[in-house]
């Protein structure tokens, strides 16, 4: 599953709990849904300027997030092969 939400209050995304936003934060809950979601319309959607938001406790947000945030929501990670899109 991936879930898209769009000017997402980031507050209970980061540590600092600095309450900003980001323009569009995709939340993946495995690496199939990810892939799939790059497939389709991730490429478009990361032509310009994108992050990688893990648990949020070494990003400190300073004001709005123009971009895509991508956070996986997933319970575990593994290495299964390399993908390449």
């Amino acid at each position: 599953m991936v879930r898209k939400t769009e000017n997402i209050s980031l507050k209970g995304y980061n540590s600092f709990g600095v309450d900003t936003s980001a323009d569009l934060l995709v939340e993946w809950d495995s690496v199939e849904s990810l892939v799939e979601w790059l497939h389709s319309e991730g490429k478009e959607s990361l032509k310009g300027r994108w992050n990688i938001l893990g648990g949020g406790c070494n990003t400190l947000f300073t004001g709005p997030y123009r971009g895509v945030l991508i956070h996986s929501i997933s319970k575990g990670i593994s290495v299964n092969r390399v993908v390449t899109i």
